[in-house]
């Protein structure tokens, strides 16, 4: 997203946390053209602070506790992040009138597309900061939701099913630990989502949209891509398997692409970008 917004000329503010162990790796390469501010979606005041220094006209909230095992085991912190952390950002940005983009997450359907019934903590707190986001519109602020499908890039975090494939391929050693290899995804190229969370805010009034690619393949088939020959590298475990397993998504880009977006790569590209070495 920084990127795309310093391409368009825009002047771009981030909030990092205070750690003993700052990573900034993967903005390395812009990380001079970025001005970051310490602050935390668990902390009012720091992030009054960040938006009284940095004035936005447009807010891209994408902090959040995004690891849906992760949230059954800390689940209070998990709706302070994801949900708590939205309403801190709107009250703070009320005097600036800044247009916000929320992220919200296909994990809000659960099992039962096209309506809303999560079945994680974090399916839950991300439902609740999406109805938040509405009520708030209601009251005249501009905040677009889009409800973001699967996103991937060679960025993936190192705990997602997706960059385990894709580092094994690299280094294929040993055995491959998987859990459900038949649950079915709509993935999509993570610069692709960005650009239509861009032109979600350039939009006249606020709405929610849907970002997927309206297309279904499985971890399987993933492997397939990724692994040709997974079948004797691969150990499918019961202890990585969900206890509340979310078996199809599958999004509908009908809207988003009727504001003149629509994805660039596939789901072959995808998996040969996050696999190449």
């Amino acid at each position: 997203m920084a990127e795309l917004l310093l391409e368009k000329g825009y002047e771009v503010f981030g909030i990092i946390r205070r750690s003993s162990n700052i990573n900034l790796q993967r903005i390395s390469h812009i990380s001079d053209k970025v001005r970051l501010m310490y602050a935390d979606l668990t902390d009012s005041t720091s992030i009054e602070e960040a938006v009284k220094g940095s004035e936005p006209h447009e807010i891209y909230n994408l902090g959040a506790m995004s690891f849906v095992p992760a949230s059954w085991t800390q689940p209070l912190m998990t709706f302070d992040i994801n949900c708590l952390g939205l309403l801190r950002l709107i009250q703070a940005s009320e005097p600036y009138a800044s247009k916000i983009y929320q992220a919200s997450t296909s994990e809000m359907f659960g099992n039962s597309y096209p309506d809303f019934a999560p079945i994680s903590p974090y399916g839950i707190s991300k439902l609740a900061a999406h109805n938040l986001a509405a009520a708030y519109r209601q009251k005249g602020r501009f905040i677009s939701c889009g409800v973001c499908f699967n996103h991937e890039s060679p960025r993936r975090g190192e705990e997602f099913v997706t960059q385990k494939i894709a580092n094994y391929s690299k280094n294929p050693t040993g055995t491959l630990k998987l859990g459900n290899l038949e649950a079915s995804r709509d993935w999509g190229f993570a610069g692709d989502f960005v650009e239509a969370m861009w032109l979600m805010l350039q939009q006249n009034e606020a709405s929610d949209f849907e970002i997927a690619t309206g297309e279904t393949h499985t971890i399987r088939e993933f492997l397939d891509l990724a692994i040709p020959d997974w079948h004797d590298r691969v150990e499918v475990s019961e202890h990585l398997k969900r206890t509340n397993e979310v078996h199809l998504l599958k999004g509908n880009p009908e809207k988003i692409k009727a504001i003149g977006w629509s994805p660039k790569v596939d789901f072959k590209g995808l998996v040969e970008m996050m696999c190449r070495k």
